[in-house]
């Protein structure tokens, strides 16, 4: 084989090393695509679940006002009727019944922070995959890079 015959072969030599590398860049780069739809779908999801946790917030916020003012209401009626407080009673079952609506929130509630929670664990995950990916995808390219430096 003559020096121009074993040049032209390395070429074709690197030049299939740099159609490999191509190859691989661009299949990372698309797993790298996939892995950024799961991260959106992620934080679409963590974004949902927060306006949950805001909605019942807001719910037990109102709760909370209302129990506040039956309360107030109790201790006016309680003062005001004495011994008889039948009113006080009615009063008493309305501000019962509400505390348990407030209890039933607050268990939405910590469901909904779980789900987050794992969410933000699930984000974590998919965020390192991608960026584990993208350094793939700059390896490939600096070597290609390397490659055609040599051929020139």
């Amino acid at each position: 084989m003559t020096d121009k015959d074993e040049l032209i072969y390395v070429s074709l030599s690197d030049i299939e090393q740099i159609k490999m590398l191509s190859a691989n860049a661009e299949k990372s780069s698309v797993d790298g695509l996939e892995s950024f739809d799961k991260l959106k779908s992620s934080i679409d999801k963590i974004n949902a679940d927060s306006a949950l946790v805001s909605d019942c917030i807001n719910e037990i916020s109102k709760i909370i006002l209302q129990t506040k003012i039956l309360s107030f209401n109790a201790s006016v009626e309680a003062a005001r009727a004495g011994d008889v407080g039948r009113g006080f009673a009615v009063i008493a079952t309305e501000m019962g019944m509400l505390s348990a609506q407030i209890k039933k929130n607050m268990s939405e509630i910590e469901e909904f922070s779980r789900n987050i929670v794992a969410s933000v664990v699930t984000t974590s995950a998919i965020a390192e995959e991608t960026q584990e990916k993208i350094e793939v995808i700059e390896m490939c390219s600096q070597i290609a890079d390397e490659f055609i430096k040599n051929l020139q």
